[in-house]
């Protein structure tokens, strides 16, 4: 098993992050329906056995058992040689109806060739050459994603040390007889603490911190896509906003499901 690098999971963690924050986007009746077509395509399937079952029986025992509404686009998988006949062999149990549809696709014909979406409460089964030709454009505000936070050297961390220890210790009395220690006076930690953000310099603007973003994501999520990579799909940073102009899957691989 591979194990992530720091920077892979760093990568991973941005995007889910961007999934969040498009969710949190969403207005209220978006969010209902992704939470019933997740629950949907969530739902458990207890046992699901195909012997040399042909795809549309599968589809068929699926639809029954579901109570999915599941549609095909037979024209579509028979462009890519896939037809009802084709022959369905495997044994499951207990994995969610996405699982399941998952593997008998790749079953009928390897190599993700076919997917199937969600929209409006229906399930279609289609090629992916065929969903990617629809278009979808979205908003993620990524503001909170672009913060900087200064990085101080261990020389920064110990010269505010040194002046905290070597300040005056002048006290200034405070209502109810607090005192409160003054820190800031005559080279004290205050002037340390100017001195030592010295390295905010290197606080990317931004524009900058978008522009990281935007190739962050166009060289992990799907690279052949992209306008910057010869393909049809857009975007681009403007104003704390990722806009993005993808088919599905490229947009539920950034932000999640959009059904």
């Amino acid at each position: 098993m591979t194990l992530l690098t720091n920077a892979s999971r760093g990568i991973f963690a941005t995007l889910a992050l961007l999934g969040v924050l498009a969710f949190a986007s969403m207005p209220a009746f978006a969010q209902r329906v992704h939470h019933r077509s997740s629950a949907v395509l969530d739902a458990i399937q207890p046992e699901l056995k195909f012997e040399n079952v042909p795809l549309s029986d599968a589809l068929d025992f699926i639809r029954d058992t579901s109570q999915a509404n599941v549609i095909v686009d037979w024209k579509a998988l028979e462009s890519v040689n896939v037809d009802r006949d084709s022959l369905i062999n495997l044994h499951l149990r207990n994995v969610t109806l996405r699982k399941a549809l998952n593997i008998i696709l790749d079953e009928a014909a390897p190599g993700d060739v076919l997917t199937f979406y969600m929209d409006d409460n229906v399930i279609e089964v289609t090629t992916q050459e065929k969903a990617d030709s629809i278009m979808f454009t979205m908003v993620y505000p990524v503001q909170d994603l672009l913060v900087q936070i200064p990085q101080f050297t261990q020389q920064d961390l110990s010269g505010l040390v040194s002046a905290v220890s070597s300040s005056s210790g002048q006290s200034t009395t405070l209502g109810g007889g607090q005192t409160a220690t003054n820190l800031s006076s005559g080279g004290g930690a205050g002037s340390a603490l100017g001195q030592g953000t010295s390295n905010s310099q290197n606080i990317k603007t931004q524009a900058d911190a978008g522009a990281d973003l935007v190739k962050l994501i166009t060289d992990t999520v799907r690279p052949e896509v992209w306008r910057q990579n010869g393909g049809n799909c857009s975007i681009s940073f403007y104003n704390g906003l990722l806009i993005v102009t993808a088919p599905r899957s490229v947009q539920e691989a950034i932000g999640g499901p959009i059904d």
